[in-house]
């Protein structure tokens, strides 16, 4: 089957169990009252509005591709990833004081609007933001707990919550690095990939992981997946920052200019720094962070991402490391099932070719 065809049967099961898992949260808090109410179904709206599942549906095949047979049980607890996911999501936008996501508003914009419709006060502001902090510590707990309650042994629920747990704290570890380099004038390129390898990567490994651990993947099995995921995580962070900056709007659901107003130090960031001429890094340190720039200054940093080189720099990057990944996953083809196969090689390909 077509990697296509894979994502698409397993996206849809693991939509199917959202809507299942929030259906249930739902009716408990129409118990507790209509503020409940509206706090969980905005959560799900939050969740179902868009994404690939592509970290769930990484789940499900890992556990299928080691040999394991629950399939049922692996689709259940897949809600757990896509949780976990969602969770920092939530959080990230807090952080990067981001108003869209998937073409909607951000959570904490949802309360913040609904605040100053309901009360016309100055703390709107500080409203939003404190829902979704723990909208996004609700997530975290569901997506804890759905994997607590899969019905698989206790010995392998106990190693997948150790990945779970884990995989939470490198991508918080890696936020923080994230922060701290908005605010300095250089950043290596090896510092980038130690960060994104921490706040991109660590779910996207994990998430294979936790489904090897259920599956009682054999240990070569499992370095495989952790090596593979890896390369492929650190290709798609790479694409996502050219897609944040050059994408279209309408394709990613998130503003073009945010990246560079909050000056993050992507590698075509990094790579624009260090090849430009003196001017032009002048231009480039002066606009970058500057949420008030204006839009000529922001298209004026695209320019020179353009003329450096950085951006054919970094796409050629993304296609060397997506491509030893599927190397990876292939070479030792025989210990995974045919359809995991497909599904990892087809990732890869896929991360590469989403559209500018």
């Amino acid at each position: 089957m077509p990697f296509a065809e894979i994502l698409d049967k397993y996206q849809y099961r693991v939509n199917q169990e959202l809507e299942n898992v929030f259906r249930a949260i739902l009716e408990d808090a129409g118990k507790l009252g209509g503020v409940y109410v509206d706090y969980y179904r905005n959560l799900r709206d939050f969740v179902m509005r868009g994404g690939k599942r592509l970290r769930p549906v990484s789940f499900i095949m890992a556990y299928k591709g080691v040999g394991g047979k629950d399939y049922e049980s692996i689709i259940k607890a897949s809600p757990s990833i896509e949780l976990l996911h969602n969770s920092t999501l939530i959080h990230d936008d807090i952080i990067d004081e981001d108003h869209i996501r998937r073409g909607g508003p951000t959570f904490h914009i949802v309360y913040t609007d609904w605040f100053e419709q309901k009360f016309s006060g100055r703390d709107s502001i500080r409203f939003g933001e404190a829902m979704a902090i723990l909208g996004g510590d609700n997530l975290f707990e569901l997506g804890l707990s759905i994997l607590t309650k899969a019905n698989f042994s206790s010995n392998f629920l106990l190693q997948a919550i150790d990945i779970y747990r884990e995989t939470y704290k490198k991508i918080c570890e890696g936020q923080i690095l994230d922060i701290l380099w908005e605010n300095r004038a250089e950043v290596t390129e090896e510092e980038y990939f130690d960060m994104i390898s921490m706040k991109t990567g660590s779910l996207f490994v994990g998430s294979p992981l936790i489904g090897c651990t259920l599956g009682n993947g054999s240990p070569r099995q499992f370095e495989l997946l952790k090596k593979y995921s890896l390369l492929m995580a650190q290709a798609f962070q790479v694409q996502d920052d050219v897609l944040g900056t050059f994408g279209l709007e309408e394709e990613t659901g998130k503003p073009t200019d945010s990246d560079i107003r909050q000056g993050k130090r992507t590698l075509m960031v990094i790579k624009a720094i260090e090849m430009s001429s003196a001017q032009d890094k002048k231009i480039l340190l002066k606009t970058l962070g500057n949420k008030k720039a204006p839009r000529d200054d922001v298209e004026h940093v695209k320019k020179i991402i353009r003329q450096t080189g950085a951006l054919d720099y970094v796409k050629e990057k993304a296609s060397n490391l997506a491509k030893p990944a599927i190397g990876e996953i292939l070479k030792e083809s025989e210990i995974f099932t045919a359809e995991a196969i497909e599904f990892f090689s087809g990732l890869a390909e896929f991360v590469l070719n989403r559209k500018l």
